[in-house]
């Protein structure tokens, strides 16, 4: 992931969030395959991988910062289980 910041005038302040889609790709065909190979149940189940640039656009489209995400369990389900975050997950259930 590559940030870079922008001042388009005084008043404003632009974070741009870069993202390799080669590499976006790459983690969702393993994830796939994991989900294909991994049958996993109980209490402690690998659920997704989620590259950080997922994390922060959902962190953008929420309002949220990446500190307040990660430093709390509030949004942990609507995160994993959002329809973005679908192809990194390695487990289908719903949590």
């Amino acid at each position: 992931m590559r940030q870079t910041i922008e001042c388009p005038d005084s008043d404003h302040v632009a974070i741009l969030t870069y993202a390799d889609m080669d590499e976006l790709d790459e983690v969702t065909r393993e994830c796939a395959r994991i989900r294909e190979e991994t049958k996993s149940t109980g209490d402690v189940t690998r659920v997704a991988s989620v590259p950080v640039e997922m994390v922060q656009k959902f962190c953008d489209l929420k309002g949220i910062t990446y500190q307040r995400f990660m430093g709390s369990n509030e949004f942990n389900r609507e995160f994993l289980n959002s329809p973005e975050i679908q192809a990194f997950r390695t487990w289908q259930g719903r949590l």
